[in-house]
């Protein structure tokens, strides 16, 4: 078993969407809120339209929007779906045991 990732440790995440579509407006609003409140040290956010650019979601095997890909730090995980369960989503990034309420100052 891996080591837990560190709040500290770079993220590296790709979010495909298909256009403006409802879900993909709320998966990229989860998505920033979830990164300014647990990843202080930042997270590197590419978010790729597949009706733009097609080929990227081709080449990721993407069959459903919005999936969102963590590329770092390692295992790559996928999820799917609009990001809203925080608890979920913070296990599946590999943030599990990390506070679902930023610290206070």
């Amino acid at each position: 078993m891996g080591k837990r990732p560190d709040r500290r440790e770079s993220f590296v995440v790709r979010l495909y969407v298909a256009d403006r579509e409802a879900t993909a407006v709320r998966a990229i609003a989860n998505l920033e809120a979830l990164c300014r409140e647990f990843l202080p040290s930042g997270c590197e956010l590419e978010i790729i339209d597949i009706l733009r650019e097609p080929q990227r979601g081709l080449d990721d095997s993407i069959m459903v929007t919005p999936t969102l890909i963590k590329l770092a730090p390692p295992p790559v995980r996928r999820i799917f779906g609009d990001l809203s369960n925080r608890g979920r989503l913070l296990d599946a990034l590999g943030l599990t045991g990390l506070e679902l309420s930023p610290p206070r100052p």
